[in-house]
């Protein structure tokens, strides 16, 4: 017998998160170089990893070269996500 979700074609609740996650974690959804991660300094990924290539894994290092987290500090998080990416790959 079909759920009321698979008559009207919605995902279900579990099946939205699943979805949602594969989405942010796959390989295919990798961000652009000039994809900017902090709007207060314009600092971009390809700046943050060409740091990274640089031997610069500090996200204080990378905020004293690049102006990024001594604003509103928004981005903060995702910047210390691309280093611990970067890293990883290394």
């Amino acid at each position: 017998m079909e759920t009321d979700d698979e008559k009207t074609g919605q995902l279900s609740d579990n099946e939205y998160v699943s979805d949602s996650i594969h989405f942010f974690m796959s390989d295919s959804n990798q961000a652009e170089p000039d994809e900017v991660i902090c709007d207060c300094s314009g600092t971009t990924r390809g700046k943050i990893l060409s740091l990274v290539e640089q031997g610069i894994i500090d996200p204080d290092t990378i905020s004293r070269k690049t102006g990024a987290i001594s604003g509103c500090g928004s981005c903060e998080w995702d910047i210390e996500n691309i280093l611990d990416e970067a890293i990883a790959k290394l």
